[in-house]
């Protein structure tokens, strides 16, 4: 399993111990959060573009071209992530934990989703959370079947997703090599 949260001392405390059962789970920082602390820090939102874009990329050697930027355009701007571990909020060295999750972004949205529902009792709090998960599975399901219905492989949002990997793929090139 894998945590992803900000790195607020409480909870970065909580997982490192055992004692409160977080054995075996993987702890990393949300990437938004990481670039946000930064950009309080260095206040250039360039500069906080190029720490995200960094965090994201899952080869090493794309990770530092960016750091190599963010160094050319501020020397501090290194200094700045010597305390915080490049597996905590890199795609590109944890070791596959985030799983392609970046951000806290699924819990930030099921706040959002539930803000009006906070102060009712659990027992209605869980009813509100099973029906709006039950109308968001009926919402897919009705577009798959349009899409099923159109004689489509895929749905719209996944024709998108597949398109824009088509697009980056346009930019990578197989060499084969005979030895």
């Amino acid at each position: 399993m894998c945590l992803i949260s900000d790195r607020h001392k409480g909870i970065i405390s909580a997982v490192r111990n055992p004692s409160n059962g977080w054995v075996g789970v993987h702890h990393r920082f949300c990437l938004r959060h990481v670039a946000s602390n930064f950009n309080d820090k260095f206040k250039n939102s360039l500069l906080k573009s190029s720490v995200y874009s960094a965090g994201s990329k899952f080869q090493v050697r794309k990770f530092n071209d960016y750091m190599t930027e963010l160094q050319t355009a501020n020397l501090n701007c290194l200094r700045y992530f010597a305390s915080i571990d490049p597996k905590k909020w890199t795609q590109s060295h944890d070791g596959g934990h985030h799983y392609g999750w970046l951000t806290t972004n699924v819990a930030e949205s099921t706040n959002v989703v539930l803000k009006g529902a906070r102060k009712l009792l659990i027992t209605a709090l869980v009813q509100v959370t099973f029906y709006q998960t039950i109308a968001y599975f009926t919402t897919c399901h009705v577009e798959i079947e349009i899409a099923l219905g159109s004689e489509e492989c895929f749905t719209r949002y996944a024709v998108k997703k597949i398109s824009r990997w088509e697009q980056l793929a346009t930019k990578h090139s197989v060499n084969i090599f005979d030895h």
